[in-house]
């Protein structure tokens, strides 16, 4: 009985097949709908919410520029991401740090890039005010800088410069005191 129940597991294990490598076509046909049926994908909402999540390129209230300090990036050498920020004129956007939890801050979020180490970002001082719902507030006008230190640990020399990049997310505020949405802009340095 015992040499039986294993040719049976052998034969269970040989009726299973492998499936194909290929297996687009009998899907897209199984699941089509009829011709003429008006339907939506059930993640229409989704993707929708989405594509307007992404980081946008340009906004009207901020334009960001990345340099680097040094374009020397041989191994072991360290060098700065600079990134140049202007906020138009008439426009304030909150600074990275606050007193208080309440306003939307600027923050800088940099891509990971292979063979290159940033440090922590280092933000100016900002200028603070009083606002008479939320206390004390800081805050960046005009053109700034935000430094991020850098360090090449790769053991050979680059032979195309690396790509850098980020976001930067900021809420800008005009000088009547109207805060507009959250925004992310996307940055890249080639």
């Amino acid at each position: 009985a015992r040499d039986s129940k294993k040719e049976e597991e052998k034969m269970f294990f040989l009726k299973i097949r492998r499936p194909p490598r290929i297996t687009l076509f009998p899907y897209t046909t199984l699941f089509r709908s009829p011709p003429g049926s008006a339907t939506q994908s059930a993640n229409v909402e989704l993707f929708k919410s989405a594509r307007e999540a992404q980081p946008g390129l340009a906004s009207e209230h901020v334009s960001i520029t990345p340099t680097l300090s040094s374009t020397d990036l041989a191994p072991g050498k360290t060098f700065d991401l600079l990134v140049n920020v202007e906020v138009a004129k008439g426009y304030r956007i909150y600074a990275h740090k606050q007193p208080s939890s309440k306003p939307a801050h600027c923050d800088l979020l940099i891509e990971r890039t292979p063979d290159i180490y940033f440090d922590k970002e280092i933000y100016p001082k900002p200028t603070f005010r009083r606002d008479l719902k939320l206390g004390k507030v800081g805050e960046y006008s005009g053109r700034f800088t935000i430094r991020v230190p850098g360090e090449v640990e790769a053991e050979e020399p680059f032979a195309v410069p690396p790509r850098m990049g980020g976001v930067f997310t900021f809420q800008a505020c005009n000088d009547n005191g109207d805060c507009f949405d959250l925004e992310a802009l996307s940055f890249s340095l080639n």
